[in-house]
């Protein structure tokens, strides 16, 4: 906090109330620690020995023990009233002396900001250390006897300056940390008084070890407001955990802000702000920060607290899931984790949009999204129009939707191509909100490499169609998956090397016994395969299969060509189809599920690369290869990359997309750029199956030279 800061803070406190300005600032600092609705009951207690604070004075002639009967919404109402009240009346003193300089010293007055902005550049945005307030006031004694006058100040001029806009509010604010009031023209402090000294530049280390913790009552009761605690520390406080939690560090950059964001998944929506840039905690000062929700229905409600710092460096994920009831029949305890889903560590450059998909109880549903781009200036929050209904219908129908559009144009890829444009834009329309459709179209251009980071692994985005909100298409627009859109999931770290040695690339190709089954095709790829990776074979039946993943680290890339599908109305229990056996006049099949590879799949350091490229055969359409599944279990299990398409045309593998895509990565391509290359081949050859591809990944993921 700069004296700047400290001087206004503290005389706002002056001026209510008749104590000194060092009491004036332990005030303030004890009402921010109780003005929080957890210890808020604590905070009333402790004012029969504060006559004169200020939320004492919010009773005026009630007795205390009235204070108990009133409800906490109407106590922290009042409160909010009075510190707005106090924010507007500074904001028009302000604004008053304002009108009183000339236009030359208020030009006087910017330049000597501009050299304190220099000066604080140079001190690397050193923060006011609460501590040694006295010792700062007694070096500084022109700022205290300005401090001394801004009170009489405040209440001579209350009344004479013209009314201003509402102050906003800050929410999401930490203790002993600085935050900027909004809209309070600091050039209108008298010039000459309220200057800071400057201190010596002192060098920070590029990254520090921090500890995240964020914590809340297990138990809340349905729309009653709470309060979740985030603390960042560089020690281990050895806050009590929730059982199964382990302890958890991420490293922090002390140069840039932290971000802190809170993000209602389940059952809960955000009170006030619900975000938050921080100062990085310095030794023994951890940082603190709260955030209020509101549980919106009985039930198993999930909260996300998402870390982040400018420079594009995401951090991790912290995940609370209390219990909420309709009354406490006990004392809550607090929950409290300090480990999560981990985001990936991405390069500067990198646009991201992360993507959550939120339940608000009584079967409404929405999507809330980050667009992260530091390049173009973009980071901001938005939140889909809620839709009522089955999740899981939801997303079979999407995909009901594509096969009756394959149908109809008679499996023509140019015509089935122009319908999926159609579907994409009305995808476009249906899932994001309008003030971001407006965003991403007028950037089109200037996306590129775009990482979609989601909790849902069934929405086809890759068909996602960008146009000219509330316009028809042009010839302008694009898909997602035109603009270099990889996905990854919440979960684990996608690897920024790719490594295939020498030997271990193998695949998995059945040789169908009954002629129904064959895929001739499919068969094709092995030569590609065995010529680019020395790739060899791996028997297609379900305990080699088996053995080949438990077996930790046994290859660096996987292939498999065959049937897949998904269970009708369940496109999350994917399948492929081994290789089976005839006994006597019946065909006994093989499948393998993602459930398979969750049980038993364990990669260790190799993070391998992983594509699935199932087909169906002699069928009218296609059926869903529901690779949703399939992604989940493999990343999960330590893959570093995963390839799989949603849908499959006919028994013709897509094979243009796939040795395109391995082509580009030996030649040095990046995974983002790769996948462009491959699915602009993929259309160009007609192929129906150039969108339904998705790839799994770090965008700028390369592939090492092949190594023996």
């Amino acid at each position: 906090m700069d004296p700047i800061t400290v001087a206004i803070v503290a005389a706002l406190l002056s001026a209510f109330t008749d104590s000194g300005v060092e009491e004036a600032y332990r005030e303030l600092k004890g009402v921010l620690k109780r003005s929080f609705r957890a210890k808020l009951l604590a905070a009333i207690e402790d004012l029969e020995a504060q006559p004169y604070s200020t939320v004492r004075r919010l009773a005026v002639a009630q007795e205390l023990e009235s204070f108990r009967s009133i409800d906490i919404d109407d106590v922290l109402r009042a409160g909010q009233a009075l510190m707005e009240s106090i924010l507007r009346q500074l904001n028009r003193y302000l604004q008053y002396q304002q009108y009183q300089y000339s236009s030359q010293q208020q030009q006087q007055q910017q330049q000597q900001q501009q050299q304190q902005q220099q000066q604080q550049q140079q001190q690397q945005q050193r923060r006011f250390d609460p501590e040694s307030l006295s010792s700062w006031l007694g070096q500084h004694p022109d700022e205290v006897s300005v401090l001394r006058e801004l009170p009489s100040r405040i209440r001579a001029y209350s009344d004479l300056a013209p009314n201003t806009a509402a102050i906003t509010t800050v929410r999401g604010i930490g203790i002993g940390q600085s935050a900027a009031i909004s809209r309070i023209p600091m050039d209108a402090l008298p010039s000459g008084n309220l200057s800071s000294s400057t201190a010596p530049p002192h060098s920070v280390p590029t990254k520090v070890e921090c500890r995240f913790y964020a914590s809340m009552n297990d138990e809340v009761v349905v729309r009653r407001v709470t309060t979740v605690e985030v603390v960042v520390s560089r020690e281990d406080l050895g806050i009590a955990e929730g059982p199964g939690t382990n302890v958890r560090s991420g490293e922090v950059d002390p140069s840039h802000k932290l971000i802190l964001q809170l993000i209602p998944k389940t059952l809960f929506e955000t009170v006030n702000e619900s975000r938050g840039e921080f100062d990085p905690p310095t030794p023994g000062q951890p940082l603190h920060a709260y955030f209020d929700v509101r549980p919106t229905e009985q039930g198993d409600g999930e909260l996300w607290v998402m870390a982040w710092q400018q420079g594009q460096t995401p951090l991790l994920t912290l995940i609370l899931k209390p219990k909420i009831v309709g009354s406490l029949g006990t004392q809550a305890h607090r929950i409290a984790v300090n480990t999560a889903a981990e985001l990936p560590p991405v390069t500067a450059s990198l646009h991201q949009l992360r993507i959550v998909e939120q339940s608000h109880g009584g079967g409404e549903n929405s999507y809330l999204y980050t667009l992260d781009c530091g390049d173009l200036g973009i980071l901001d929050i938005f939140e889909s129009r809620r839709f009522v209904g089955d999740r899981t219908a939801y997303v079979n129908n999407l995909y009901q939707q594509i096969e009756s559009r394959w149908i109809s144009t008679g499996r023509d890829a140019v015509a089935f191509n122009e319908d999926l444009r159609g579907y994409g834009a009305q995808l476009f329309e249906e899932l994001f909100p309008e003030n971001l459709q407006q965003i991403l179209w007028d950037n089109r251009d200037r996306i590129s490499s775009i990482l979609v980071i989601s909790t849902e692994p069934f929405i086809p985005w890759e068909i996602v169609h960008l146009k000219q909100p509330n316009q028809p298409l042009s010839d302008d627009g694009r898909f997602f998956g035109q603009i270099g859109l990889v996905r990854w999931l919440y979960g684990t770290r996608p690897p920024e090397v790719l490594r295939v040695a020498q030997g271990r690339a193998r695949f998995i190709v059945p040789d169908y016994p009954h002629p129904d089954w064959k895929l001739p095709q499919a068969q094709r790829e092995v030569p590609f395969l065995k010529e680019r990776f020395g790739a060899t074979a791996v028997v297609p039946e379900k305990t080699q299969v088996r053995k080949l993943l438990a077996h930790g680290d046994a290859f660096d890339l996987l292939h498999f060509a065959g049937h897949g599908t998904a269970e009708q109305g369940n496109i999350a229990n994917a399948r492929i189809m081994l290789q089976g056996r005839i006994e006597g006049s019946n065909f006994v099949t093989d499948w393998f599920d993602a459930t398979a590879v969750r049980m038993y799949a364990r990669f260790g350091v190799s993070r391998p690369i992983v594509l699935l490229n199932a087909c169906q055969i002699g069928r009218v359409g296609y059926q869903l290869t529901g690779i949703g599944g399939f992604a989940k279990a493999f990343l999960e299990r330590g893959a570093g990359v995963f390839v799989g398409s949603l849908w499959s045309v006919g028994d013709y593998p897509a094979r243009t997309f796939t040795e395109a895509w391995y082509d580009a990565l030996l030649s040095g391509s990046p995974l983002s750029e790769a996948t462009i290359l491959a699915r602009e081949q993929a259309r160009r050859a007609h192929d129906a199956t150039w969108l339904a591809y998705v790839v799994y990944g770090h965008p700028h993921a390369k592939l090492a030279p092949l190594s023996s």
